[in-house]
């Protein structure tokens, strides 16, 4: 599931997803402004649902046709098998080239029973690169 996100004033109790809920919606919007878990909400972000492997078709080349160029997103995994939940914010425009960006702002993350656990980038120089294909990803 990938979702764009944009700044606006919306109720964070309606979120298109199999995978996550409104509580998640929260504290990841909570992440995007640099919040701790107990600050209050300055921002709302109205997530949209872009792509969806189940119904889009799980491959980097169609996630490509429909998100390229697109910046501000929430990528969401479900790991088959478990309660966890893997996911990423990506601040920059997704690009099928292989050019290369930066950022200090991207994240990512888990949830689990357990609780959560969040990553951020500390120096965007040191980036780990993924391959999938002909394509980097940035994580």
């Amino acid at each position: 599931m990938v979702g764009h996100c944009t700044s606006k004033e919306v109720n964070l109790k309606s979120v298109d997803s199999k995978i996550i809920t409104y509580q998640h919606v929260e504290l990841i919007s909570k992440w995007i402004d640099k919040l701790e878990i107990t600050d209050e909400v300055n921002n709302s972000y109205e997530f949209n649902l872009l792509f969806r492997g189940s119904r889009d078709g799980p491959t980097p080349k169609r996630f490509h046709e429909i998100c390229k160029k697109l910046s501000h997103t929430v990528s969401i995994i479900k790991v088959k098998g478990s309660n966890e939940i893997l996911g990423g914010y990506n601040p920059i425009n997704w690009r099928s080239s292989c050019s290369w960006s930066s950022t200090k702002n991207s994240f990512i993350f888990s949830f689990n029973n357990n609780g959560c656990i969040l990553s951020r980038v500390i120096d965007e120089k040191k980036l780990f690169i993924m391959n999938l294909g002909s394509v980097h990803h940035l994580i």
